[in-house]
């Protein structure tokens, strides 16, 4: 029999005031990456929906290790083209 899946990593983000949900909002359209000026960048190795992705799939150790988060400017450009309002620039720095 085969244990329930357990992703406590995402349990331990949603704790984090309303960033669980935020998450958990994210469609991967991909906008937020398509704005950001770091997207170029060399050492950015995960975007912003990637990370979202990894969180969502308790991949603790691989967000935790990436730099993403990182190399956010706070220029909410994410925000303004999210479809969904995503705020990722708070999302990014929480995880930081």
């Amino acid at each position: 029999m085969a244990d329930r899946y357990k992703n406590n990593f995402l349990k331990e983000i949603e704790e984090q005031a309303e960033m669980g949900e935020w998450v958990k909002m994210c469609m991967q359209c991909g906008l937020c990456s398509g704005s950001c000026p770091t997207n170029f960048h060399s050492g950015w190795d995960h975007p912003p929906q990637e990370i979202f992705m990894m969180i969502r799939a308790g991949k603790r150790e691989e967000v935790l290790n990436a730099n993403g988060m990182y190399m956010c400017t706070s220029c909410y450009n994410c925000y303004v083209r999210c479809p969904r309002k995503v705020p990722v620039t708070h999302v990014m720095h929480g995880i930081a």
